[in-house]
């Protein structure tokens, strides 16, 4: 079983990019259905991961992420700054965020 993970989820090299899938509840409307990213570390199958808008607070396990065969984003991209995964979807959201009063009155 670990042989098949391995086979199935290779290591990923720093500076890589890699989309992570955005779950439709913290996703707008209107909005992408991955978040484009690039590693920035990878420590004992842990990757730091950052994005346009900042480094991601979470650490990512391997099957968390698909690899992109293009790299979309590089490490020079990412600002030094930390933020959350939600905060980085709605910054890379093509309209406006989603409405916090609108979630609650579901």
């Amino acid at each position: 079983m670990l042989v098949n993970s391995i086979q199935r989820y290779a290591l990923v090299k720093v500076g890589k990019t890699v989309c992570l899938p955005i779950d439709p509840v913290d996703r707008p409307k209107i909005g992408h259905v991955n978040l484009l990213a690039v590693v920035m570390k990878a420590d004992n199958g842990f990757y730091k991961i950052g994005t346009k808008s900042g480094v991601l607070l979470q650490r990512f396990m391997r099957n968390q992420f698909g690899s992109c065969k293009n790299d979309f984003i590089s490490l020079e991209d990412v600002p030094d700054l930390e933020t959350s995964f939600r905060a980085s979807v709605e910054t890379d959201s093509v309209t406006e965020t989603q409405d916090k009063t609108q979630a609650l009155h579901v």
